[in-house]
């Protein structure tokens, strides 16, 4: 179980490891042990060489020979991982997987003469020297994070260690398990390991923590012991920065997530200048060293060493302390960008032509799920990092047509300076409020225009980075889009463009990135139409990285342009519908006589409406027309959108649903190859059968991308009507009035093009890319 365990964290960091173990070479541990000897002007004399020089009369004169590098590294090497009540949470998960990373390194270096110790209240050895790296000793690193004691009888050699670790010095037992970080004794553990290593090369102690200690002093003169002894002692930090490490450690790094950690130590061991040695601060030891490394708690209270007695000898020294902290806590939360609060802006740039129409609508009911989903993907990977999100929207269509104005960033109010729970009230008011304001705008929104296939994006991406009110340290623009930008170098051949110049497509495009870099706003690509956008995207990241900012630095088009997100699934059915063959299925029985026909009539022409702006003349649906009253008759068959009439006289008197639904059948038989079915059954009737219709409907085209809509209207049964589409494995729709009863088909035309799943999936795909990006880049 446990060399499982280990394999697969090992897989998880690959990458990173390799990076490391490229850094470790060229950097931490070069080759450093020579085996191999050539002639020299200098170095150690050599008496064959002085033979070998009078045999060549002097024009061989190297009598001497140098040492040379024989690929072979000298070290000894032992890494500390600090597994205290401090470094719960994500700082743990960061030590963890990069200590998984460095093992891995040393590994594909061929090293494995290094030791391992974790310590909290404890140190315990996992690995000494001579010992491999085999699962007794995962198994041993493993009970020593997860604090068990375990049976020594049960593990082998130093991994024994494990279960019989001594406490810190002076430590009470009471409380070996809950409180204390013994890095003092971990650092002189360590120097012990160092000591006695078989290597005589240069050694390193590589210490993962937080910088916290309740050592004291103790800390700093086992690190002034280290640097007599020629040890160098590394701290490392990686997670978020709220660490000590700087303030402690002669040498350290700190890394955002584990990733980093590689560039981290390149840039340390690369750096020229090195810092004065400890030695020479040994003297103002007590005048330099801060405050809280030079106190033990438990000598504040010698006597009483049980939790009770700690808690209380700190709220003696400290009265006010947990309050004043929690007081600038609250305040740092609720003032925005200040000290750990992570604020990001999000706008999204939308695309509203007509073509966005099938897109749109699912837009407007999506976005407040992302707004919500965002917060709290970040907060399963960073929980105790604050976040504060601001939302902008930017509607776009082409060069020349009117386009509705931005939705900005709002401001953030000015806040309380002493007030915590006055400051927190209002801005938990402020963003309830620009919500509700949003949610506001995007409702006005409504997708019309476009003329051609490509529009106006580069010029709304230069909107965005100049106009928009960007302040948050995280700055992303969302674009969401079915279609390309202009010129002919942008998108396909086949795709006809008003403005197809190469030249000025280009120029347009360096003006947008630049724009966009200038403000730090990174940029994230929602394919709707992935092969009418790809050529773009692959333009965009090539122009992104010939461009060099004004101080002649390179701009990275993997961090500007982020990877962009396919919303939906090639080759499993969730392909974007373009044209599609619509069969409605309509009640003309004698209770549809008058307003609720006419409002039935009103609602289908809509509908017709709209998938005619759908695709922009791409596409062109075809449409069947089934009327029934207890019988049925087909007024339309198959015919294209633009011939198809816009209404139909009623005549009927009962309702018989199978009758209509075996018409549908034989249209369906007409859907052209390539094309999606998309049936509309609607009824304000009580008749009967249809279900083994339904079935076969669903059985045969359901492989096609099939969609079947049910809509009860007025006083229809709806039981009936719900089991007709649960046999069809489609939708139903309650509507109760004439109004209802066009909303309901506008709703249903504006999703229609829409790929299987894909509304459902459009806030969790974005959210969850979104947290990722600020996760790995950002913290």
């Amino acid at each position: 179980m446990a060399a499982t365990e280990w394999a697969s964290a090992e897989r998880a960091v690959a990458k990173c490891a390799e990076e490391l173990c490229t850094v470790l070479e060229e950097c931490v541990m070069p080759h450093n042990r020579h085996t191999r000897r050539r002639p020299d002007v200098k170095g150690q004399f050599s008496p064959q060489r002085v033979v070998i020089a009078c045999m060549t009369e002097w024009r061989h004169r190297k009598i001497y020979t140098s040492k040379t590098a024989g690929g072979k590294r000298n070290y000894a090497f032992c890494l500390a991982l600090d597994a205290s009540l401090s470094m719960d949470g994500v700082l743990q998960c960061c030590a963890v997987e990069s200590l998984v990373a460095v093992v891995s390194a040393l590994g594909m270096m061929g090293l494995d003469s290094f030791s391992v110790i974790v310590f909290g209240s404890r140190v315990t050895l996992v690995k000494s020297e001579d010992q491999p790296w085999d699962a007794a000793t995962v198994h041993g690193l493993l009970a020593a994070l997860s604090h068990r004691i375990e049976d020594p009888s049960a593990m082998r050699g130093a991994t024994a260690a494990a279960a019989t670790a001594a406490a810190p010095r002076g430590e009470s037992g009471a409380l070996g398990n809950v409180y204390g970080t013994a890095d003092a004794d971990a650092v002189e553990y360590g120097l012990n390991l160092l000591r006695e290593s078989g290597s005589s090369g240069p050694k390193k102690l590589w210490v993962f923590t937080d910088g916290y200690t309740s050592c004291g002093q103790r800390l700093t003169e086992a690190l002034v012991d280290a640097d007599k002894e020629g040890v160098e002692v590394l701290g490392i930090a990686v997670g978020p920065d709220r660490s000590f490490t700087s303030t402690v450690y002669q040498h350290w790094v700190r890394a955002a997530m584990p990733t980093a950690l590689s560039p981290a130590l390149r840039a340390l061991f690369s750096r020229e200048a090195v810092r004065a040695p400890m030695a020479a601060q040994s003297a103002s030891l007590q005048d330099s060293t801060p405050l809280w490394a030079r106190m033990r708690v438990r000598d504040t209270c010698p006597s009483d060493s049980s939790i009770q007695g700690i808690l209380g000898s700190m709220q003696q020294a400290f009265p006010d302390l947990a309050a004043k902290m929690d007081s600038i806590r609250k305040l740092k939360l609720v003032r925005g960008n200040a000290g750990g609060v992570m604020q990001v802006d999000v706008a999204f740039v939308l695309d509203v032509t007509g073509s966005m129409r099938p897109w749109l609508g699912a837009v407007k009911e999506q976005l407040r799920a992302i707004m919500q989903d965002i917060g709290p993907k970040f907060a399963e990977k960073w929980p105790q990092v604050p976040i504060l999100l601001r939302f902008a929207v930017l509607p776009y269509r082409d060069i020349g047509e009117e386009t509705p104005d931005p939705h900005d960033f709002e401001p953030i109010p000015v806040l309380p300076a002493d007030d915590v729970d006055g400051a927190q009230a209002a801005m938990d008011r402020f963003c309830a409020e620009a919500y509700s304001r949003l949610q506001a705008y995007v409702k006005t929104l409504s997708a019309s225009g476009g003329g051609d296939e490509p529009e106006d994006l580069l010029g709304a991406l230069t909107t965005s980075a100049n106009t928009l009110s960007w302040e948050g340290r995280v700055r992303l623009a969302i674009v969401l889009t079915d279609a390309p930008c202009h010129g002919s170098n942008f998108h396909a051949e086949d795709i006809a463009d008003s403005l197809p110049d190469p030249d000025a497509a280009k120029s347009a495009a360096k003006t947008a990135l630049r724009a966009l870099d200038k403000h730090g706003i990174d940029t994230m690509l929602c394919h709707v139409k992935r092969d009418a956008t790809r050529q773009m995207e692959e333009q965009l990241r090539s122009i992104y990285a010939s461009l060099r900012r004004p101080d002649g630095s390179l701009i990275d088009p993997s961090r500007r342009l982020l990877k962009s997100l396919d919303l939906f699934k090639p080759g499993d059915g969730g392909e974007v519908r373009q044209s599609m063959h619509l069969v409605f299925v309509l009640d003309e029985s004698y209770s549809m006589n008058g307003a609720p026909w006419e409002a039935l009539m009103q609602a289908y022409r809509a509908f017709l409406d709209i998938r005619k702006d759908a695709n922009q003349g791409i596409g062109m649906d075809r449409v069947s027309v089934v009327l029934f009253d207890d019988t049925a008759r087909t007024v339309a068959a198959a015919l294209p959108i633009e011939e198809v009439p816009g209404h139909f006289a009623r005549t009927g008197s009962g309702t018989a649903f199978s009758p209509a639904l075996r018409d549908a059948e034989i249209a369906l038989r007409s859907t052209p190859p390539g094309y999606s079915p998309l049936v509309l059954f609607m009824s304000d009737g009580h008749g009967s059968g249809g279900e083994a219709e339904m079935a076969r409907i669903h059985e045969t085209y359901a492989g096609k991308g099939l969609q079947v809509h049910s809509i009860a209207f007025g006083g229809a049964k709806h039981e009936k009507l719900r089991l007709l589409a649960e046999h069809a494995h489609g939708a139903f729709h309650a509507a109760p009035d004439p109004t209802s009863l066009r909303m309901t088909f506008t709703r249903i035309a504006a999703a229609a093009g829409a790929a299987d799943g894909l509304v459902s999936q459009f806030a969790k795909y974005v959210a969850e890319n979104v947290a990722d990006k600020l996760v790995s880049e950002y913290m």
